[in-house]
């Protein structure tokens, strides 16, 4: 593909100069263009681009969609395309290039939007989706967001992207493709087994509206969203709105948009009248964007705005953009390894002593790649045997080494996705790989499962959501693939799994623990532990050391953490415990100036911070070390994370955490487990999420040699394990990946001088 860059100067139909780039995602690159029949006239040309072959007819069939569908519509809510034609091959849109913001962008600049605005916003959507709603073919958008929503400078709405919007065939049975947002799109549109209708744009729209009155995204778990806690004196009737729009159950949302219509006139008319735009709020900041044009009948042109196309790695606009489009890869297509390498996102400044080995290792591992697909296998090996001689703690190359030795040796195998994330703000991913790679190694060296050996193909997310479901979208279809180990964190599972379910497919997530993992699907597992005994043990020794007056913290945006709340709550009271201050903070504020000051440090013996993500428990120690320094810190922070000791520091020194395995503990189990580690992976420490991925593989190996290597087979055994099946003998303690077990041991962990030290060997309270 040529450089984007040699694009400028080109002369497309003879007419448009391409001058600048403006921006590219993974379906199209955008360029502002100068009219060279209208003098002083410029427009923006969207290039339909196409990174993989396979995925061709399918992107050339929705660019052409798009096109069909804008010269169509006439609305002063949407756009138009100026022009439609094809050159050398490629497709193109001409369109009106002007300035402006998304919705998004507006709300991130302002904060949360007045309920009038809000309103107002709502029905100039509602309108535009009835239009829509009634062709004569229906067109259903499927993809309203903020990010698709461009603010006029008159506070008037316009709506952008017709890339996933689709029309209603009553002779269908289901849709085409299967795709959406996270957050905005609605259960229906994920599961694939109907067609989505106008009722799936109608719960868009009241996650769009949650948006702007919360300016939060809504939760991806469906039936949770709640508007008060952010917004305490919302309207009640503004309110009702929104939250019957957000219904899980088509039946139970608007019928349609004149009904939605309807309710919001009926508001509105109950307001006062009154201008939306106050004297504070900034004009809209101007920026050469891309833009599309349409004439209303008997209107005069209206100028439309689409988000700026800079490439930005935190941009939403970016991720619609990649969502609905072929994610760029490098194959080694002769072994069959598939390692997805999706944009990089920011790696954190302080790097960790893994990750430096990881990068320093990075070229000869695409040596080895190329050399695999050249089905050069020996040297192959020879090329990864040497790198993991030099640095045995590189795991990824461990298993890059087992799946070439297997092909090498001409044996049948088994094909196992294993779905993480290795870069980018959930790069933590990267430990799934030793425990993964050590099982893999044990598996295949014991001559197998049934006559196979086991060959894991590596997905990489980058900490992004919308490449999680892609890549999730990828692997059930696949038939290879039987089951998957993964994802990471346990908002990709929540996000992913109506995919894997509604294939059937069963996940098996190593660290999963937030308790809604298991209530997502029937085919959804998880190695990892409900947080109740880390609680429980946690409040016992601070009970015991003497702290017997505690402050409580918790985020009220956040399930797991308030229900962490509710169980330090419960033991410690049960000890005869006081909980001498309480209070709730909002994750996305990052200050913690007001709890603090409420704070007496002469009533207080110690804080329970009922929080397990790292940057809000660093973010929360630094603050209170400066008004509190020596004041006793116990969090549910997952132990071992390297960002909390790396960029904690002094902080976070004295920070009590517990945890369910530690490479000290005096257990037959994990000191078996330590000693084989450390003689394939060096001076690499284990952690609890070594382990757990190190039992998910051996327990899928186990279901295999069962039941046999297919998906619903497979789900029974996972699903009976705990049951009908004995528990689970993993690494840490028995366990059922179907529903909680408990039966795990919970040990305190200390940060002293960047170690996570192990308090006691024992576990006893």
């Amino acid at each position: 593909m040529e450089s984007i860059h040699n694009k400028i100067g080109a002369v497309l139909q003879g007419r448009y100069r391409i001058v600048g780039f403006l921006g590219r995602g993974g379906m199209g690159a955008v360029y502002q263009c100068e009219d060279l029949r209208l003098s002083g006239k410029r427009w923006a040309v969207k290039e339909m681009l196409v990174f993989d072959p396979a995925s061709l007819e399918q992107i050339e069939e929705s660019f052409k969609r798009e096109a069909q569908m804008l010269s169509r519509l006439r609305h002063r809510n949407l756009p138009m395309i100026v022009d439609y034609f094809i050159e050398e091959s490629k497709q193109y849109l001409v369109m009106e290039c002007i300035e402006g913001e998304n919705m998004a962008q507006v709300i991130q600049r302002e904060g949360q939007g007045t309920e009038l605005q809000a309103m107002r916003w709502a029905l100039e959507l509602s309108q535009v989706l009835d239009y829509l709603h009634r062709q004569e073919k229906p067109v259903i958008f499927r993809d309203l967001k903020p990010d698709n929503i461009i603010i006029t400078e008159d506070r008037h709405i316009k709506l952008v992207d017709f890339g996933l919007a689709r029309q209603f065939d009553p002779g269908k049975r289901r849709d085409t493709q299967a795709s959406g947002s996270v957050g905005y799109a609605p259960p229906e549109q994920w599961e694939d087994a109907a067609q989505t209708d106008e009722r799936s744009d109608v719960y868009s729209l009241g996650a769009t509206l949650f948006y702007v009155l919360t300016g939060r995204p809504p939760s991806p778990v469906y039936g949770s969203q709640r508007l008060r806690p952010y917004r305490p004196s919302l309207d009640p009737g503004c309110e009702a709105i929104v939250l019957k729009c957000l219904q899980p159950d088509p039946s139970q949302r608007y019928a349609n948009s004149g009904e939605l219509i309807r309710d919001l006139l009926l508001w509105l008319s109950k307001q006062p009248q009154q201008s939306t735009s106050t004297s504070t709020r900034q004009p809209v900041d101007p920026g050469t964007t891309s833009a599309e044009m349409i004439h209303d009948s008997g209107e005069p042109s209206r100028t439309v705005f689409v988000p700026p196309l800079r490439p930005s790695l935190t941009s939403p606009w970016l991720l619609r953009w990649l969502q609905t489009s072929t994610v760029i890869f490098l194959a080694a297509a002769s072994l069959g390894l598939t390692q997805f390498w999706a944009t990089k996102a920011p790696q954190p400044v302080i790097q960790d002593p893994l990750r430096k080995i990881l990068d320093a290792s990075v070229d000869e591992k695409q040596k080895a790649r190329a050399l695999i697909s050249a089905k050069d296998y020996t040297k192959a090996i020879n090329e990864l045997d040497s790198l993991i001689t030099r640095y045995p703690e590189d795991a990824e190359a461990h298993i890059l080494s087992q799946n070439t030795y297997v092909v090498f040796q001409n044996k049948p195998y088994y094909r196992i996705p294993v779905l993480t994330s290795t870069t980018g703000s959930d790069h933590e991913g990267v430990q799934l790989y030793p425990g993964l790679a050590m099982a893999q190694k044990r598996i295949n060296q014991s001559g197998g499962v049934r006559n196979h050996q086991i060959f894991l193909d590596l997905y990489d997310c980058a900490s992004r959501q919308d490449q999680a479901i892609e890549m999730a979208g990828r692997i059930v279809k696949d038939p290879a693939y039987q089951v998957v180990i993964g994802p990471w964190t346990s908002q990709q599972v929540i996000a992913t799994a109506p995919i894997f379910d509604h294939a059937r497919l069963p996940a098996l997530a190593p660290a999963a623990s937030d308790p809604r993992v298991r209530e997502a699907g029937r085919h959804i597992f998880t190695a990892s532990e409900s947080d109740t005994q880390r609680v429980d043990r946690i409040a016992h020794y601070m009970f015991n050391n003497g702290w017997k007056r505690v402050a409580v913290l918790w985020a009220q945006d956040s399930v797991v953490s308030r229900s962490e709340q509710e169980l330090f709550e419960s033991a410690f009271n049960k000890l005869g415990g006081q909980l001498v201050f309480q209070k709730t903070y909002n994750t996305s504020d990052g200050d913690f100036s007001s709890q603090l000051e409420a704070l007496d440090k002469d009533s207080v013996d110690a804080v329970f911070l009922a929080e397990y993500r790292s940057d809000v428990v660093l973010r929360f120690a630094r603050q209170l070390r400066q008004q509190f320094p020596t004041l006793p810190l116990a969090t549910q922070v997952v132990a071992f994370s390297s960002s909390v000791v790396l960029e904690g520091g002094r902080d976070v020194d004295g920070l009590i955490t517990s945890t369910y395995f530690h490479p000290d503990v005096n257990s037959p189990r994990i000191r078996e487990f330590v000693t084989q580690f450390g003689a394939q992976f060096g001076s690499l420490r284990p952690s609890h999420r070594e382990a757990n991925s190190y039992d998910s593989l051996m327990l899928v190996a186990d279901g295999i040699a069962s039941v046999g290597f297919e998906r619903d087979a497979l789900t029974k055994y996972l699903a009976e394990i705990g049951q009908q099946r004995p528990a689970y003998p993993g690494v840490s303690g028995d366990f059922a990946p179907g529903y909680r077990l408990d039966k795990r041991t919970p040990y305190l962990v200390q940060i002293r001088d960047g170690q996570y030290r192990l308090l006691d060997k024992d576990g006893t309270p």
